[in-house]
């Protein structure tokens, strides 16, 4: 009579782990036929790396915000040197296995990111937790958010708040959803989830236009040709009808313009000041208006 193996916990782990990986090659097949339309080369397809990131969270049965900086291309993933071997004690056992190293890929616009977003959703779609048009629904619905025209006086949403507004996704994704595996009736929960995603409020809040800085260049100040500008101390622009007159008293004093006009000057009387300049002439530098000025008519006369 045999006996019965004793039941190796960690064994049965590592077992449950590469199964899916072994099949790697066969789901990616399966997929290319589902996705016919799609040309899944370049920079469509996956890292290795990539579906281990995905692999990670199904066995966690956990929702975490998975990164768009952590998919990076099959090509990237090739052309690096491979990775060494370290040592891994496990519960049971010391073994040597190849050392993981997760690439991290830089992002810098708008076709980097949805790459790397639908990379994101074909590496999640062959693990087996998420469809991948489900999941590219909530990848579309943010990029639309940037083709809006925003207000007069906003700019349009960022980069950076695309962002935001996916890791505050994951994060509802996480509240609302307590397992990603597929329910006895054959559906995925994360499918559903991210649909509801595109309503809720506290995501969309962060999709909306900012106001601009202060970068807009100020409107250009249209010169009235006759008027002329006076070197001195003298601050302002010489009307018209005060041209070739002293604009400052011989002590350096700047004079009133209006006061010397027809229409006068109400802030101060005759030989005081007010904030434009002295109230004296400016043909004699008297305390009275040049209008009134009778020294200078005579001197002409």
């Amino acid at each position: 009579m045999h006996r019965p193996l004793p039941f190796n916990r960690s064994k049965a782990k590592f077992m449950a782990v590469t199964a899916p990986r072994r099949n790697r090659a066969t789901r990616i097949t399966e997929q290319k036929t589902r996705l016919s339309g799609f040309d899944l080369t370049g920079p469509f397809e996956c890292s290795y790396a990539s579906y281990d990131v995905c692999l990670e969270l199904l066995e966690k049965d956990a929702v975490y915000y998975l990164a768009p900086h952590h998919f990076s291309t099959r090509t990237s993933e090739v052309s690096k040197e491979k990775p060494g071997k370290e040592l891994v004690i496990d519960a049971n056992s010391l073994k040597i296995s190849d050392k993981k190293s997760q690439e991290n890929i830089a992002i810098s616009n708008e076709l980097e990111l949805s790459q790397a977003f639908t990379r994101r959703a074909l590496a999640c779609d062959v693990v087996g937790f998420v469809s991948c048009q489900n999941m590219e629904k909530w990848h579309r619905y943010l990029f639309y958010q940037m083709a809006l025209h925003p207000p007069p006086g906003y700019s349009e949403s960022s980069l950076e708040q695309i962002l935001r507004a996916d890791r505050a996704g994951w994060i509802r994704l996480a509240e609302k959803v307590p397992s990603v595996k597929r329910t006895d009736a054959g559906d995925l929960p994360l499918d559903a989830a991210f649909d509801a995603l595109q309503t809720d409020a506290a995501i969309n809040f962060k999709l909306l236009p900012l106001p601009q800085g202060k970068t807009s260049k100020p409107d250009k100040v249209i010169k009235d040709p006759k008027i002329k500008k006076v070197k001195g101390k003298g601050k302002g622009k010489m009307p018209k009808d005060l041209i070739g007159m002293s604009p400052n008293t011989s002590g350096g004093d700047r004079i009133c313009y209006n006061f010397n006009l027809k229409h006068g000057c109400k802030y101060a009387k005759p030989g005081q000041s007010c904030k434009r300049g002295r109230h004296v002439c400016m043909k004699c530098h008297g305390n009275h208006s040049q209008i009134s000025c009778k020294k200078a008519d005579d001197a002409e006369e």
